[in-house]
């Protein structure tokens, strides 16, 4: 494989000691081992490949999962727990000037659309994921900013047929919402909810469904013969009629060839503090258990968990080494 990121980014570094992973246990599943065949390949156990699964069995179609590692090594398994709104960085006049309003709008309900699909998922197949937070709360860290959070309002609107609600700055304190912010807007869909446990019982469910989901089965190479796929890994190989890459940032240059260049993994570092108690989440004056970012370029964002842990996050560094990381 070739990679963006010197190999410690892909490695085990950057996950040791993650607590999402004390929280709910992994079973282990088997290689990949001897020639099989299915309908659809699917490289890559996290959320997009296991959904896509799960999709694909409950619809009649033979599918198998790989992954270099197991479930919900990568990203899924270790990121902020922030079901939200958010597609892509394109602003909505540069939206309309590539795709036109209709395009843009399209674009728009599938954010909202990928949500309610989430819900649908956890209700369907009764999976615990300590859910919490009405909506998503944008926090302005500075005066004009919430002035432009008002502006959008109208917007917001029409992009997703949801009406924000505006929390001015003196109104914050009431709703336990003490960091110094001036001015604040819920968008009144979205929540917060624990990674791991969501992956694990989608990975359940997509089984449960038909799925086979095989760990520590990297994809070593792809070639097409005779209108199928041939993956070949360590200890065995898949023949398939579709491949779907899931793989995210944790993508290969080469695997296939044509993905180089696509795409940009990017870094996010997360804490997690000790469950607090009552008194002391009075004290610091933030008591509400919103999801909640703030308007910076390089954007924060936290929530105050169920168990009274507060999680917060911040992009990352550009590097990716031993170094960076103990520094980061």
């Amino acid at each position: 494989m070739r990679r963006i990121y010197p190999e410690f980014a892909y490695g085990n570094g950057p996950r040791a000691g993650c607590w999402w992973d004390e929280t709910c246990a992994m079973p282990g599943r088997p290689v990949l081992q001897g020639d099989q065949r299915c309908d659809v390949a699917i490289i890559g156990a996290g959320f997009t490949g296991l959904s896509a699964a799960l999709h694909l069995a409950q619809s009649g179609v033979s599918v198998r999962v790989l992954d270099a590692r197991h479930v919900g090594w990568g990203a899924s398994g270790r990121n902020g727990g922030f079901c939200c709104l958010g597609g892509g960085m394109l602003e909505d006049d540069a939206l309309n000037k590539s795709f036109g309003v209709e395009g843009r709008l399209e674009w728009r309900r599938t954010e909202v659309e990928a949500i309610r699909l989430v819900e649908q998922l956890i209700d369907a197949h009764g999976i615990e994921v300590d859910r919490h937070s009405d909506g998503e709360t944008l926090f302005a860290h500075r005066p004009r900013d919430f002035d432009a959070i008002q502006e959008e309002a109208a917007r917001t609107e029409e992009n997703y047929g949801l009406a924000l609600q505006l929390i001015p700055a003196e109104e914050l304190a009431a709703q336990g919402m003490v960091a110094g912010y001036h001015g604040a807007a819920t968008i009144p869909i979205g929540f917060g909810l624990n990674p791991r446990k969501y992956i694990a019982g989608l990975a359940k469910a997509a089984e449960e469904a038909g799925a086979q989901i095989y760990d520590a089965s990297a994809v070593l190479g792809i070639t097409r013969s005779g209108g199928a796929y041939y993956l070949k890994t360590a200890q065995g190989s898949l023949t398939a009629d579709k491949v779907i890459i899931a793989t995210n940032g944790y993508s290969s240059e080469d695997l296939p060839e044509w993905l180089a260049s696509r795409y940009m993994p990017t870094q996010s570092s997360i804490i997690v503090t000790r469950p607090m108690e009552t008194s002391e989440l009075e004290a610091q004056g933030w008591t509400s258990r919103q999801a909640a970012y703030d308007t910076k370029h390089l954007l924060h964002y936290f929530r105050l968990m169920p168990d009274n842990r507060m999680l917060f996050g911040v992009r990352g560094g550009l590097l990716a080494s031993a170094g960076s990381e103990a520094r980061a």
